[in-house]
Formats: structure tokens, sequence, C-alpha cells
């Protein structure tokens, strides 16, 4: 698209907000920067519509967001672009309650409404608050739907360490990780595997796997024993092409080599028999769904939040990764065969282990969208 018609198509799409930016026929707003922002929230949507008769407005910054041209019934669907338009809607917009998946509101160049909007946090990650995550992140947000108790313990640490004013917390649970559960069984169901599967999903920036390591991986997973996905993150994707283009130009001809960029697409994440990722939080998802292991490489942690040092809670990121599995240290890639074989003959001691995470980490599971939904109504009809 040129630059001018990119220009005319964000006048036209501001246009059209500002004829629908009124919270008596809009009450409830969602936003998602990248189309698979959505995966985290829509079926709180779809029971918006169910539970009452409201008109639920979409924003999207993704052209290739599904609910752009195909909302549900009873959602109107707007492209709000990535720059200034963008950026004046977020100041100009009025609805009463607004759901995002996006932390650092207010920190950048996405500000709150200068009108009274009540701001709602969706988690998308099933990771700690406090590390991974930059130091404010959360701070403009008025609720938070937060995953389990370490999040609920991470939030007032905070607000007690940096004087804040009590976030209203809501233990809603993980509406991504009920999704995936639901379909588990219905695509296992339907496995078939002639070797065993090997998924490597890394984080992305400078520490992720596919930064410092990937080849490496690669060489010595793709012995002919499995069957190998490497799985990068959307943001790699977008900003790091070269990490692709040298990864395909190496192992596309390998016949037990494949690449997957959707995702959306998460027949891979059930069918895997082991992952190997570094601090992504995908890794959490995997595990807690499939309840199989995941080999971590000890690249050195996301840290994103300059005060991490000053908490005393410990992120999950770090507690969880030897009950879900194994940790290899850089050094040590060579032996990635064999820990592949050790991860493998402890199955059963590492799916109990899971489980007992999953009861005392998250709430709600199987409910979580049906509690996210009557919440903000209560928080609407509070507005």
């Amino acid at each position: 698209m040129s630059i001018i018609s990119n220009f005319l198509e964000m006048v036209a799409a501001y246009r059209t907000f500002n004829t629908i930016n009124d919270p008596n026929q809009y009450p409830i707003a969602f936003y998602s920067e990248m189309a698979s922002d959505r995966l985290y929230f829509q079926g709180i949507i779809y029971e918006l519509l169910k539970k009452i008769k409201i008109s639920i407005l979409y924003l999207t910054s993704d052209h290739t967001d599904f609910f752009l041209k195909n909302p549900p019934l009873g959602v109107k669907s707007i492209y709000a672009g990535k720059g200034f338009i963008r950026n004046l809607i977020f100041r100009e917009i009025k609805i009463s309650v607004f759901v995002m998946t996006l932390s650092d509101l207010n920190n950048f160049e996405l500000k709150r409404s200068v009108f009274s909007v009540h701001y709602v946090y969706i988690f998308h990650s099933l990771v700690s608050t406090h590390m991974v995550y930059r130091h404010k992140a959360f701070n403009s947000y008025d609720s938070l739907f937060i995953v389990g108790p370490h999040h609920e313990k991470e939030i007032r640490e905070s607000e007690a360490l940096y004087n804040l004013e009590a976030k209203h917390l809501v233990q809603c649970g993980y509406p991504r990780l009920d999704n995936l559960l639901s379909d588990n069984e219905i695509i296992l169901s339907k496995e078939q595997k002639i070797k065993p599967l090997i998924l490597i999903a890394p984080t992305w920036g400078e520490n992720s796997i596919s930064n410092i390591c990937i080849q490496n991986i690669l060489d010595n997973t793709l012995t002919g024993q499995y069957q190998v996905i490497y799985r990068p993150h959307p943001m790699t994707i977008r900003d790091n092409k070269k990490i692709l283009n040298d990864v395909i130009k190496k192992f596309s001809k390998h016949p037990d080599f494949y690449l997957e960029t959707n995702i959306g697409n998460v027949k891979s994440l059930y069918q895997a028999d082991i992952m190997i990722s570094d601090w992504s939080g995908v890794a959490l998802e995997y595990a807690l769904v499939t309840e199989k292991p995941v080999i971590f490489i000890n690249v050195p942690p996301k840290i994103n939040n300059k005060k991490f040092s000053d908490f005393v809670a410990i992120p999950v990121e770090i507690s969880f990764r030897k009950k879900l599995g194994f940790i290899l240290d850089i050094d040590e890639l060579n032996s990635l065969p064999e820990k592949i074989l050790t991860a493998s003959t402890h199955l059963i001691d590492i799916a109990h282990a899971i489980k007992k995470l999953k009861e005392d980490y998250i709430y709600n599971i199987g409910t979580s969208e049906q509690v996210g939904a009557t919440n903000l109504i209560a928080i609407l009809k509070k507005k």
C-alpha cells in the first residue's frame, strides 16, 4: 500500500471512528495491536455478546486481523493503524470500558483518553509481571484480569514498594489456556506422526535463542530421529527477517525441518513431544496444556524491568523451570540429543508436577472467559 493510500485509509478510519465514538452506542471497546492479540480475549467477546445486548467496538492495527473483515454480529471493527491517527483515537476515545493486552499504556506514544474511560488489561502470557514487563507497565490500567495468585502477589508488592493506588484485580484465569485445553483432545485424536516431534518456540529479542543459537540447536536436533518445527516469535518475524532467511537458506531442504510462522495454528503445540524454548511464555502454555516436558536453553533472562531487584517475589518463569522439564546451558548444546532422551524418560514425573502447578497457579480453568465477561459487565454497570 502506498503512503498516500495508507494516509487516505487512516483519514477515513478516523472519520468513521468519530461517528461511533459514543459510549451509549458502544459501551465496551477492545484493541489488538497484532492479529494474534485477539486470541487472548476473543472468547470473552463472544461471552459478552451472549450475556447482554450491547454493541462492541473493535480496534485493530493489523490488516490481517480476521475480525477486521469478519467481525461477529454485534461487533464493529475499525482499522486504527499504527501512527498519528491511532494515537489520536486513543486520546479521544469516549467508550466507557477499554480492554486490551497492551502493556505500557501511557508510557510511550499510546496514552489514556482525555475522557473518563476505565482501562482493563487482559494478560497475554502466564509469566510474572515484574521481570519481563517494564517498570510501570500496568500503572495506567484501572483493572487487571490476573491469571493466578502469582500476579496478585506481584502487583500488590509493586503497589507497596512504590506507594501506588490499589488496582482492581479480577481473578480471571487465562482464556488462552482454556482454549488450548479444550482443543487439545480433538487435535490429538487425529494425531499421526512418523517420528517424534520437537517444537522450537523461542521468545523474541536480543537474548532469545533465535538471536543467539538457533542454527546450533537445529544442527543438534535434525539428526534423522525427529521431526523439528521452528516457530519463531511474531516479533522476530516482523523485526528480524535476516534470522529467518538464514535459517531457511540452511535448513529448508532438510526433510525433517518445518518452519511455522502462524502462531494461530496450534496443531504443532499439541502434537510436539518436547518443546525447546528459552524465557518464552509459550513454554508455560505448552507444558500446562500438554503436560509434556520443556528443555529450557539457559540464555540470559529477559529482564525488562530495571527495578526487578526491588522485588521479593520470584517470577514463575524462573521457579517453574525445573518442574516443567530440564535446563541446558548454551555451551552444552552439543549434548542436546542426550537431554532430549533424558526428558523422554521422565514423562510421568513431569506430568504429575505440571498437574500440581495448574491447580496452584491458574484461576478458573475452563471458565475464565465466562468469568472475564461477567466482570466486564460488572465494571460497565459501575461506570
